[in-house]
């Protein structure tokens, strides 16, 4: 421990959700590299505009209807109830100052990826 460092005061219930969704983060994590390393090989342009309007289109429901979103997935990836937590516990207080940040990031990565298989890119490109 590193002095002056505050450790985290989870619950048990909030402990064991959060290692439910380090589970999910593991598996994205191994589903980005199998998609980042063989670049040459993304899906035609087809392929890649319905995966990109998609995308988008569940960002913009997200926006609108997030609470909703919210709860699907997480009734889709959870099968016990470890995610319904007290509103005034510790992991909702911290969690939007850190987690939405990050999200939106991976969208955006997610987007540009996607963007970048219908972009034609010249060989020649000065920068």
């Amino acid at each position: 421990m590193l002095t002056g460092s505050t450790q985290l005061k989870l619950t048990e219930m909030e402990m064991l959700h959060m290692q439910d969704v380090r589970t999910w983060f593991l598996v994205l994590e191994l589903a980005s590299f199998v998609w980042v390393i063989p670049q040459d090989v993304y899906p035609g342009r087809r392929t890649s505009v319905i995966i990109l309007l998609l995308t988008l289109g569940f960002v913009t429901i997200t926006l609108l209807r997030f609470d909703t979103v919210w709860n699907y997935i997480h009734h889709v990836l959870f099968r016990n109830q470890l995610w319904i937590l007290p509103i005034d516990s510790y992991l909702i207080e911290h969690f939007f100052d850190t987690f939405f940040p990050a999200v939106v990031s991976g969208f955006g990565i997610w987007i540009l990826l996607w963007l970048k298989t219908l972009l034609p890119i010249s060989g020649n490109s000065r920068m």
